[in-house]
């Protein structure tokens, strides 16, 4: 992992290699798949999707199988990065709402959280603001739920987490501020309280219905 953090993933690539010989080797099929699902994480980080389904593609019908729920979910996050990197946007959009239940169920808001933040991504590059938005909201509540949680933790534990959900405040504030939503703009940005849903459930759920119609009429022209 630290390769990979670093950029070299050369180097990830054939550590993560070896290490599922060695899992597969052992019998170890989840840690086996897990192993798999970072590989293909990798593959995805070094601009190399279409390679990454297959070994994607092998963790998960494992997985399934094995009913290990959270590496299921983040392997599926994983298969939804790589269609939307290959600019398959439905094919994006369907493995992250599969993970999306499973994240809930098991009670994992980081998951929940990312993958999120990852469906409010793909309706931002087709441009659907609407969408991106609503679902950037959701990210951005549950990431506040995670910091309000760690407020125990050291403080520099709370700005690496800080550090890493920013993007996503970051991008919502971008999307808010052409409507002149300035001060929801602002409350987002705003290191104190909790940003507040600018929508009602109702009403949020209707923009996400109507975005989602829009979205099949296109995809059958």
């Amino acid at each position: 992992y630290v390769h990979a953090d670093r950029g070299q993933y050369a180097t990830a690539l054939d550590e993560f290699t070896r290490a599922a010989e060695i899992h597969k080797s052992d019998d170890d099929t989840v840690a086996w798949a897990e192993t798999l699902n970072s590989l293909g994480q990798t593959l995805i980080d070094a601009g190399r999707p279409a390679e990454a389904l297959r070994p994607l593609q092998e963790a998960l019908d494992v997985l399934e199988e094995s009913g290990a729920r959270r590496p299921m979910a983040a392997t599926l996050d994983s298969m939804g990065s790589a269609h939307r990197a290959l600019g398959d946007y439905p094919g994006a959009l369907a493995r992250y709402q599969q993970a999306l239940p499973v994240w809930r169920a098991i009670g994992d808001r980081e998951g929940l959280r990312a993958t999120l933040g990852n469906i409010g991504s793909v309706f931002d590059r087709q441009g659907r603001s609407d969408l991106a938005i609503l679902y950037y909201k959701r990210a951005v509540n549950v990431a506040q739920e995670v910091r309000e949680g760690i407020r125990v933790l050291p403080a520099a534990e709370q700005r690496a987490y800080a550090g890493r959900v920013g993007e996503t405040y970051r991008r919502l504030a971008d999307l808010l501020l052409p409507q002149d939503r300035v001060i929801e703009a602002q409350r987002i940005l705003s290191a104190d309280g909790k940003p507040a849903r600018a929508l009602p459930v109702e009403q949020a759920d209707d923009v996400e219905q109507r975005g989602l119609a829009r979205a099949g009429r296109a995809d059958q022209r």
